[in-house]
C-alpha cells in the first residue's frame, strides 16, 4: 500500500514530467524552420499575392509561394504550404479561403468543388468532409476606383485584396521588378492614408 508521502512525491514527479514534455514539444515546434530557399529567385508570377485573412496578430497570404501564415508582431513566417504541395492535390482551378475565426485554411477546386482543409499552424492537408464554417472576407479593390491613388503608393505593385480594420487597413505591395523577395505587408491610417508601417514578409 502506498504511503501518503509516496503518493504526493509521485504526483509531483508526474506533473514535472508532463511540464517538461510540453516544453520540449513547444520548443521543437517553435524551432522548426520554414523552408524559404526558393523565394530569393522567385518571381511574383501572373498575379500579385493576396491577403486571405488578417487580425491584430496574424495574416494569411496566398501567391506563387503557396500559402503562408505570418506573425505580424514577431514579423516571421510560422507556416508555409508550398505551391508544389498544393499541386499534388491535382486541382484544376484551386481557390483559397480562411475561416472567419482564422483557424482553418480551405483549398477548393473551383471545377469540381472538392474541398481540402488545413488547420492554421500546421502543414497537414486533408479532405474537408464537412461544410466549411463562415469564411473571412477580405475587401477587393481595383485600380479604377477613385480612392485607389489615395490609398496606395503607385510606385509599387499592389495586391487586389485588402483588410480594413477599425482604424487602419492592410495591403500587400512589391517592387515593380516583380521580385517575390520584395513583398511587404503595409498598414495605413484609414482616415489620413498615412503609412504606419511596412513589414518585409520574407527577409531573405
Amino acid at each position: 500500500m502506498m504511503t501518503k508521502h509516496f503518493k504526493i512525491v509521485l504526483s509531483i514527479s508526474s506533473a514535472a514530467i508532463a511540464i517538461i514534455l510540453l516544453l520540449i514539444f513547444a520548443i521543437s515546434k517553435e524551432s522548426k524552420p520554414v523552408n524559404l530557399t526558393d523565394i530569393k529567385n522567385m518571381n511574383i508570377g501572373s498575379e500579385m499575392p493576396k491577403i486571405l485573412y488578417a487580425d491584430d496578430n496574424t495574416t494569411v497570404l496566398s501567391g506563387a509561394f503557396g500559402i503562408i501564415e505570418f506573425d505580424i508582431a514577431d514579423e516571421r513566417i510560422h507556416t508555409r504550404i508550398s505551391f508544389e504541395e498544393i499541386e499534388k492535390l491535382n486541382l484544376d482551378m484551386p481557390s483559397f479561403s480562411v475561416s472567419e475565426d482564422g483557424k482553418w485554411i480551405f483549398i477548393t477546386d473551383s471545377q469540381t468543388d472538392v474541398k481540402y482543409k488545413c488547420r492554421l499552424g500546421t502543414d497537414r492537408i486533408r479532405i474537408a468532409e464537412e461544410a466549411p464554417p463562415k469564411l473571412f472576407s477580405p475587401v477587393f479593390i481595383n485600380q479604377y476606383e477613385e480612392k485607389y491613388d489615395e490609398w496606395f503608393d503607385s510606385n509599387y505593385l499592389i495586391s487586389e485584396t485588402i483588410v480594413i480594420k477599425n482604424e487602419t487597413y492592410l495591403y500587400l505591395r512589391a517592387n515593380p521588378d516583380w521580385s517575390m523577395n520584395s513583398l511587404q505587408l503595409t498598414e495605413c491610417d484609414l482616415k489620413t492614408n498615412k503609412e504606419i508601417q511596412s513589414i518585409d514578409i520574407f527577409n531573405t
